[in-house]
């Protein structure tokens, strides 16, 4: 009955439609076209004998009246169908969302269609009371939730306070690169260490040769702005720097200076980025 009014459907929205044009519009609901001709040619037996399409002599399709009002008579129990199972759900309140959505449709399309207006007012299985207990239950959902909010709000303050690790993501502009060196500098370290795609570490090491401690490249603090413009000029100048599940990390005391995806992320005590929020 679906396939059958989804043919319906497209004959109405393409009135004229040739057969072949119709074939091709549902073939990919089935296995293979002999199966879809099959399936077309069982439809339009059907729907010509009880009077739901005329064939012209071009061999195109157009819906009657009678057709129309089949149609239509469809697709407003299926509307109805729906919002009658978003509701029935014992976990309706959980799927609010679709039965607004849906609400807002049955009372926008009863507006201009008498028909289905008719049909929601006499077979509709729910009443304006159990949209009034849907409502309150709502309330009460949202006051939960404001009430969390305010918790968690009030846990951000306390994290910001302990001076939990935060996050800041920009490119790495020339400007970056200032920041990031004064970050460094309060640091007070004396190396630091890159982790990642090892050929780019190599590369890394010929231009600005470093010290490999297993498969970690350390440089003295002082090549640090060597580093960044190197990895400025190789990540963010080049058109594919690395793939997208490849990284590379700078590791700085409490620091740490992630590249990916053409993006750089500062990790760092929230009180040292605090700033750039």
């Amino acid at each position: 009955m679906a396939a059958q009014n989804s043919i319906l459907l497209i004959i109405k929205q393409s009135n004229g439609i040739k057969y072949n044009t119709l074939l091709s519009k549902i073939s990919g609901n089935y296995s293979n076209i002999n199966s879809a001709r099959a399936a077309l040619s069982r439809a339009i037996k059907y729907f010509n004998a009880l009077g739901y399409i005329v064939k012209s002599a071009d061999d195109s399709f157009s819906l009657t009246h009678k057709g129309l009002a089949k149609l239509g008579t469809e697709m407003r129990n299926k509307l109805l169908i729906r919002l009658h199972d978003l509701l029935s759900d014992k976990n309706s309140i959980e799927n609010i969302d679709a039965i607004v959505e849906q609400f807002s449709t049955v009372i926008a399309r009863s507006t201009e269609d008498i028909d289905l207006l008719k049909m929601a007012k006499n077979s509709s299985e729910f009443h304006i009371s159990d949209l009034e207990k849907l409502s309150k239950e709502l309330e009460k959902k949202a006051a939960h939730l404001t009430y969390l909010n305010g918790i968690i709000k009030h846990h951000i303050e306390t994290l910001k306070k302990m001076d939990f690790r935060d996050y800041w993501q920009t490119e790495l502009s020339e400007a970056a690169i200032a920041e990031l060196l004064t970050l460094a500098e309060q640091e007070q370290v004396q190396d630091f260490f890159l982790a990642g795609d090892e050929s780019f570490l190599k590369k890394l090491n010929e231009t600005l040769a470093g010290e490999f401690k297993s498969s970690h490249l350390f440089y003295p603090i002082a090549q640090l702005s060597a580093v960044l413009v190197f990895l400025q000029k190789e990540l963010f100048s080049n058109p594919v720097p690395l793939k997208p599940t490849q990284t590379m990390s700078i590791f700085l005391g409490a620091l740490q200076f992630k590249f990916e995806n053409f993006a750089m992320v500062v990790f760092a005590p929230y009180a040292k980025i605090k700033h750039k929020r």
